[in-house]
Formats: structure tokens, C-alpha cells, sequence
């Protein structure tokens, strides 16, 4: 008897042993930018475990087109097909990354990563996510509808008017350095650039005035694409509460960044003069453009369940993966080693044998 609790339990750490993820390929991962601006650069990853196995090759497609391909058992091992292979900068590529270079609208549209263990098992992992292609706006937002001076119970009624970009760009109400919530802003329809594919994204303010904002209201409007875009301008007014007499400003047409008073006059409240406003009211810290790239993007991974699949080899370039892959939000888990099954279907079929033999 004690014979077979020795062999149940030599069998028990074997199948522990095959079914253990960590010798296998596992934790396979992508990154991918969410925004590149056009003409620049965009660097995607794909970050995974191998295990106890070994790599036989790491492709990527764009939709069903393989556009890159590494595999160190050949020669060279970095290879990459047109179309969009021309943008593949392979001294910057790895297994682990791909770099792709003057971005354009073909670069817009859903990545896939397949990456392959080698022989016996052709252990295989596909993950997927998105990229789209920026054109930035040239000018910053434009802010129209500010009155020169306001009273308690008065409502402050601004519009925001992004520049031409696509995709719209997002725009928020910043006013006193308090971000509004959406009870205060109403979205405006976009304004459509021609035939260009261009839109200029709007935003309205409606905030009634409170003797809290005195002695003056700053209003600033904040432009923003993903992480590759930001750009803001602001403009503010005089708020008078109730007996309080008008000051004079320390002069006509000061910025609003600075803190002094803006143009104050006694016309109408019209945006004539909101082209020579705008251009001395842009702060230098706030009316700047940022072009980040190949940092701090925001990432939006999806990735997809693994499954076996015939060695990479028997496809032709450019053909997309077979495997079937249903869509999770997390990094994928370690799966069975494929080849690791006939050690388990050995064990299976010997283990009655053994057992009879254990008891007799």
C-alpha cells in the first residue's frame, strides 16, 4: 500500500508539472500609441513570456495585411512587406518592437500581434489594438462672446471654437481655475472644413455670474487630442458687484495671463476685435502647443485569448493569422503547452496499468 500512494502521489506532481503555465508562452501583451500626429513617428510593442520554450516569430499585421515579421532562427531575422512595410523603420524594430515612420491616414486602423513559440508546441498568442492618425489643429482655440464687464446675475454666454483638426478636437471650460461640469457647457455642432475632412469642434458656456467671482472673471478654454495635443486661450472681464464703482485698468489691451485687466471700452460687446485680442491675450505658458510623442501616450490594449495554431511557416506573407480570438480587457493568462499534451496522454493511458500492477 504504501508503494501506491508513492506512485499517486509521483503522478499528482507530473500533472502539476505539465499543466504549469510558467514553462510555456504567456502574459503576451501589446502597446500601441493611441494618437500619432502626421509626419511623425509611432513605436508599438508587443511585450510577452516565453517560458521554458522558444521564440519562432513575432509578426504584425494592420487588418489582414502582414506588414512585419521577426524570427531568429533566419537570416536576416528582421523583414518587412509592402505597402505599409515602407514605413517600417527596421533598424529601430525588434522582437519586442516595431517602428513605423511618417505617419499617414494608412497608418489609421487596428494592429494585430502574433507571436509563436517554436517546435514541438507552436504555442501561439494574438493581441490587438488601434492606432489613429492626428491632424493637429494649426491655431489655438478661439473664445468669442466674452463681455467686457459683468454684474451679479448676469450669465456669461461664451462660445470655444477649436482649430480644423481630425479628429475633433476636445475641448473644456476652465473659469477662476475651476473645470465646469457639463451642467454649464452645451455642445455645439462642428463646423466641417470644405471637403479637407477637417472639423472645428465647438463648446458653449452659460454660467450665471456670482459676487464670488469678482473682482474679475477668468475664462479659459482648453483644446486637447489624446496625449499628443494641448492648446488653450484664455480671456477675462471685470465682474462690479453692487456699489462697487468701476476701476479704471492699469492700461488698455493688457494680457489676460498677466493678471492685469484686458481692453475695457464702452462699445458693444461684438468680436470684431477678437483677431488682435486673441493674439495679445495668449499666455506663453498656456497658449502653447504640446507634441508629445513616444511617451505618456494614453493606451487603449484589447487583447485576445490564446489558441494553438500550425507553425507560422506553412502561411504566406501578408496572410492573417487563423487563430480565433475572442476579446478580453486584460493581458492574456498562461494556456496549456500544446506540446506538453503527450507527456499528459502518456500518463493517462499507462496510469490504470501502473495502477493495477501498485495493487496486485
Amino acid at each position: 500500500m504504501a508503494s501506491y500512494h508513492q506512485f499517486l502521489g509521483f503522478a499528482l506532481l507530473t500533472l502539476a508539472g505539465v499543466w504549469s503555465p510558467g514553462q510555456c508562452l504567456h502574459d503576451v501583451r501589446i502597446s500601441v500609441p493611441r494618437h500619432v500626429l502626421r509626419g511623425r513617428s509611432a513605436r508599438l510593442a508587443c511585450h510577452y513570456q516565453l517560458g521554458e520554450e522558444r521564440l519562432y516569430s513575432v509578426k504584425w499585421y494592420k487588418g489582414r495585411h502582414e506588414f512585419y515579421r521577426y524570427t531568429p532562427s533566419e537570416q536576416p531575422s528582421k523583414k518587412a512587406f509592402p505597402p505599409l512595410g515602407n514605413h517600417v523603420d527596421l533598424k529601430q524594430s525588434t522582437a519586442t518592437h516595431v517602428t513605423l515612420i511618417n505617419a499617414d491616414d494608412s497608418l489609421t486602423g487596428q494592429y494585430i500581434c502574433e507571436v509563436s513559440a517554436d517546435a514541438p508546441s507552436f504555442n501561439t498568442f494574438v493581441v490587438t489594438d488601434s492606432m489613429d492618425v492626428v491632424d493637429a489643429p494649426r491655431q489655438r482655440p478661439h473664445l468669442s462672446g466674452l463681455r467686457t464687464r459683468y454684474r451679479p446675475g448676469d450669465i456669461l454666454n461664451v462660445n470655444c471654437t477649436a482649430g480644423a483638426s481630425r479628429p475633433p478636437a476636445s475641448l473644456t471650460f476652465i473659469v477662476n481655475d475651476a473645470q465646469l461640469d457639463e451642467r454649464s457647457v452645451r455642445p455645439l455642432p462642428a463646423l466641417e472644413e470644405g471637403l479637407s475632412g477637417l472639423n472645428r469642434s465647438r463648446l458653449a458656456l452659460l454660467l450665471p455670474v456670482t459676487a464670488s467671482l469678482a473682482p474679475r472673471v477668468r475664462v479659459r478654454c482648453v483644446a486637447s487630442i489624446g496625449a499628443v495635443y494641448w492648446q488653450s486661450a484664455e480671456k477675462s472681464a471685470a465682474v462690479v458687484a453692487p456699489g462697487q464703482h468701476r476701476q479704471q485698468p492699469p492700461h488698455e489691451g493688457a494680457a489676460a495671463g498677466s493678471g492685469d485687466w484686458t481692453g475695457l471700452d464702452s462699445g458693444s460687446d461684438d468680436d470684431s476685435d477678437d483677431a488682435d485680442a486673441d493674439a495679445e491675450l495668449e499666455e506663453q505658458s498656456e497658449g502653447r502647443q504640446h507634441l508629445l510623442h513616444g511617451r505618456g501616450h494614453h493606451q487603449h490594449s484589447v487583447v485576445a485569448a490564446a489558441a494553438t495554431a500550425a507553425p507560422a511557416d506553412v502561411r504566406h506573407a501578408g496572410e492573417l493569422p487563423t487563430v480565433q480570438t475572442g476579446e478580453s480587457t486584460g493581458a492574456t493568462g498562461g494556456q496549456l503547452c500544446a506540446g506538453s499534451w503527450w507527456p499528459l496522454l502518456a500518463t493517462s493511458v499507462q496510469l490504470p496499468m501502473l495502477l493495477a500492477a501498485a495493487l496486485t
